[in-house]
């Protein structure tokens, strides 16, 4: 019982650090509001977050 409790936390501290690197991601490019549809271009200008 023991070893499949240490089984279950290692496999959903590996899943956290899955998300965790996901939302790391590179913020620039097109994005888009799913509710609305509104796209918004992200760049980089002068080492500055532009939208």
């Amino acid at each position: 019982m023991k070893a499949r409790l240490v089984t279950l936390v290692a496999v959903t501290l590996s899943c956290a650090s899955f998300a965790s690197a996901a939302q790391a991601a590179d913020p620039y490019g097109n994005w888009t509001r799913p509710s609305t549809g509104t796209q918004v271009n992200f760049y980089n200008c002068g080492g500055k977050l532009w939208g």
